[in-house]
């Protein structure tokens, strides 16, 4: 009977030490499981700064890209400006030799659209 005791109370010993180590394997996962959804959220968060981050980028480069193509139509414009220099310097040319007249001048210049202002055809 005796080593049917000793035999229960090392058994005894051996559930509560398995016991033991359950718990703390538990605790453990438990810490774990906390620790990812922490890392989780962090990386969701740093998702949502990327894909902030692309959209405003992405706009940017439609901003960009619209006002290049702006750009690209005032190619037209930028051919008559030097005619429209040079209108205005015989203008002045004009108010230098007859004020008078530069007035008249001025307003039939203001009636020109740019394809009359060009230097060639």
């Amino acid at each position: 009977m005796i080593n049917l005791g000793n035999s229960f109370t090392g058994l005894e010993s051996k559930a509560e030490a398995f016991h033991a180590a359950q718990t703390r394997q538990a605790e453990m996962q438990t810490r774990l499981h906390d620790q990812m959804q922490i890392e989780i959220q962090t990386t969701q968060g740093l998702l949502d700064e990327v894909t902030f981050s692309a959209t405003t980028l992405k706009a940017t480069v439609d901003s960009t890209a619209a006002i290049i193509g702006k750009l690209a139509s005032l190619t037209g414009f930028t051919r008559w400006i030097p005619a429209l220099g040079f209108g205005i310097s015989l203008l002045f040319a004009l108010y230098l030799i007859s004020p008078k007249y530069t007035g008249y001048t001025g307003t039939a210049i203001g009636n020109l659209t740019p394809e009359t202002l060009t230097l060639s055809h």
